[in-house]
């Protein structure tokens, strides 16, 4: 038995880099996808579930009313998942979501990270640097040409971005949950409680025996690793079941 994650899966969005994520996850976790036309009457929502994860696609439509059925679907699960504290993973359209709902982030227009591989910089008082200290060390970094480790702290060159929307989160009060930022400022990833995103983009390079590669494990392993404590810590099937569509 493995943890359980879903994932809104919707074909017509392009889905791309999320098959590529979900190849990865299915190794250590059973990958539920749920389409926005079954909404909340999917019967996994009858099950005890240990992650969600919020992928990319296309524009959050953050001037329409209502929204459509796909951002409705994401929001009750993600809010529902907030209450629970369960695990959640946002990828670029994913991350600006959350970004969106947690914070009340604005989400403005971009047009240099589309298509374009940026250096990112961890937040040295990030839980993410902290994590990658811990598990790597100098000698595995050195002279690698994609991740510059120096007094402890961690660059990224070349993430791949392909978005044209960014959350903005500037201020002290985002200092202790952006985990990462590009030069010009967009936030690249938060951390907040057990929720973890990324705006770029490494799922493509999860299969991949390179140094890059093996980070866009690392940061994936993190998620993973968090469903794992929550699988552990929870039975496999409750009698009154907490993600009951009525109750969302």
């Amino acid at each position: 038995s493995k943890p359980i994650i879903i994932i809104v899966y919707k074909p017509e969005d392009g889905v791309d880099n999320t098959d590529q994520l979900i190849c990865y996850l299915q190794q250590n976790t059973h990958v539920i996808l749920i389409h926005p036309s079954l909404g909340l009457s999917h019967p996994i929502l009858k099950w005890s579930i240990d992650g969600l994860v919020l992928t990319g696609g296309p524009h959050l439509p953050i001037n329409d009313s209502p929204y459509d059925e796909r951002t409705t679907v994401e929001l009750a699960l993600l809010n529902k998942a907030k209450e629970l504290n369960l695990p959640v993973l946002g990828v670029c359209r994913g991350h600006q979501l959350i970004c969106w709902d947690l914070f009340k982030a604005n989400i403005t227009s971009v047009s240099n990270h589309c298509a374009e591989e940026h250096r990112i910089f961890v937040n040295p008082k990030s839980k993410l640097n902290a994590y990658l200290n811990r598990h790597y060390s100098d000698s595995q970094w050195q002279g690698s040409k994609v991740i510059n480790k120096k007094f402890g702290l961690f660059s990224i060159k070349g993430a791949p971005c392909y978005h044209q929307q960014e959350a903005q989160l500037t201020g002290e009060e985002y200092e202790n949950v952006v985990s990462m930022r590009t030069k010009d400022g967009t936030a690249e990833g938060i951390e907040w409680n057990n929720i973890l995103t990324l705006q770029h983009h490494y799922e493509p390079l999860l299969s991949d025996n390179t140094a890059k590669g093996q980070l866009a494990r690392t940061i994936i392993d993190r998620f993973i690793k968090k469903t794992e404590k929550h699988w552990a810590q929870t039975p496999i099937q409750t009698t009154e079941y907490r993600f009951q569509p009525n109750k969302l």
